[in-house]
């Protein structure tokens, strides 16, 4: 009898273990694959972020603005973005002051570009032509100066403006020296220093260039770099991090750049990336997390967001419900 009554209890506890894996499922806890040497473990998702996606709705036609929550991978709709296609190559710069963001599109395919201002938080947009209308590569300055590249034609020269996102008028800030070939459309700013990043060479045989270029005039040094970045970004030391494949070790990797001499140090491995979409990435200065949109191992038919600890290099995943087209955090 006593066999029994054990038996009954045993089966008793492992249904309510049933029951309370399901629920912390349903409550947002997620399986977090990290490194198969060290195994699978279950994290509580106690700190989500509300990231912002947008969405290309082919069905519709039409970009949508989307909140992700960082502990399921779900988004919600906040509105569609009316008269505008976005292009892989858009530019775009997040104003954190006014939740906004400024951003290239067009009306249709075959139309100039324009400068679109949104607000993330209802998705309302306005927009003007870019005079001239061109292709600029934006961010944002310490005094929220919208500024940006673009070639000038008329003197065979990369240039720095700076751009009224209001009317679309653009002013000559300084030439770039030394630059033809922009590599990665990644522009991370340093706004405790006003100091610009971004990956380029002078001629198609050169090797890959880091820019260190001063926001306010256009005045570069560059260094050959070491290593061949997908992703970089600014972290809240001003330290620049950069993300790159290692093909020896077959592990993508977070390095620590030097600015001035290109050479990198080695932070630590991203668990399970295999995978990257180079310009859906954005960076949280507040957290010193990456959210950057990737591939695990064995699935290269599932968009996941890694989050990532830009200081040791930690990280965890997420499923995400769609394929977006930008991240940021405001």
């Amino acid at each position: 009898m006593k066999a029994r009554i054990d038996v009954i209890l045993l089966l008793v506890i492992v249904f309510i273990i049933g029951i309370a894996f399901i629920g912390n499922n349903i409550s947002g806890r997620q399986l977090w694959n990290i490194e198969p040497e060290i195994g699978t473990a279950r994290w509580t998702c106690t700190d989500n972020q509300d990231l912002i996606g947008f969405y290309w709705n082919w069905d519709l036609y039409k970009e949508e603005v989307r909140l992700i929550n960082t502990c399921t991978g779900r988004s919600s709709l906040i509105g569609f973005l009316d008269d505008f296609v976005l292009y892989p190559w858009s530019a775009y710069a997040i104003n954190r002051e006014a939740n906004e963001i400024y951003i290239n599109g067009r009306i249709g395919r075959e139309d100039p570009d324009s400068i679109y201002t949104i607000d993330v938080r209802t998705a309302n947009s306005t927009h003007v032509l870019l005079e001239p209308s061109s292709t600029i590569y934006y961010n944002i300055r310490d005094d929220l100066t919208l500024i940006g590249f673009q070639w000038n034609f008329e003197f065979d020269e990369e240039e720095l403006v700076s751009i009224d996102p209001s009317t679309g008028a653009v002013d000559h800030l300084g030439f770039i020296e030394d630059l033809d070939f922009i590599i990665l459309q990644m522009y991370p700013i340093d706004t405790e220093q006003n100091i610009l990043y971004l990956l380029g060479r002078n001629f198609p045989e050169e090797p890959e260039y880091l820019y260190k270029i001063n926001a306010l005039n256009g005045s570069a040094t560059r260094a050959v770099t070491d290593k061949q970045y997908v992703v970089f970004h600014v972290r809240f030391d001003s330290a620049l991090v950069g993300l790159t494949w290692n093909w020896d070790r077959w592990k993508e990797e977070l390095r620590l750049i030097n600015p001035d001499t290109g050479q990198s140090t080695y932070i630590g491995d991203i668990a399970q990336m295999e995978l990257i979409t180079p310009m859906v990435t954005t960076y949280d200065k507040k957290k010193d997390l990456i959210y950057q949109n990737g591939k695990i191992r064995g699935d290269w038919d599932t968009d996941r967001i890694f989050i990532i600890n830009a200081t040791s290099s930690e990280s965890r995943y997420i499923t995400v419900d769609r394929k977006f087209d930008i991240l940021f955090v405001l």
